[in-house]
């Protein structure tokens, strides 16, 4: 639904932002846990920053992934009305 709110609907590939966040967050939560096991205070604003960063780095990953499939569809289109 996610997908379709944004307009997106058919380009799977978004989907791995959101399970990026996820994925992202409790893997620093358990980094967190074994690297600084007798610390009183989490270190929470390491892990929001390091999910964002990842967050941001798998968007720009996907979007140029769609930009490009979009490109060579281009192309192809192109070439198929050029011989009519």
């Amino acid at each position: 639904m996610i997908l379709y709110g944004v307009g997106e609907w058919g380009r799977w590939g978004y989907l791995l932002v959101f399970l990026c966040i996820a994925v992202t967050f409790i893997a620093c939560a358990f980094a967190d846990s074994l690297l600084f096991p007798h610390s009183g205070k989490e270190h929470v604003l390491f892990a929001l920053v390091f999910t964002g960063l990842a967050a941001f780095l798998t968007l720009a990953t996907v979007r140029s992934h769609y930009e490009r499939r979009a490109g060579r569809q281009t192309l192809i289109r192109s070439d198929e009305n050029d011989g009519g």
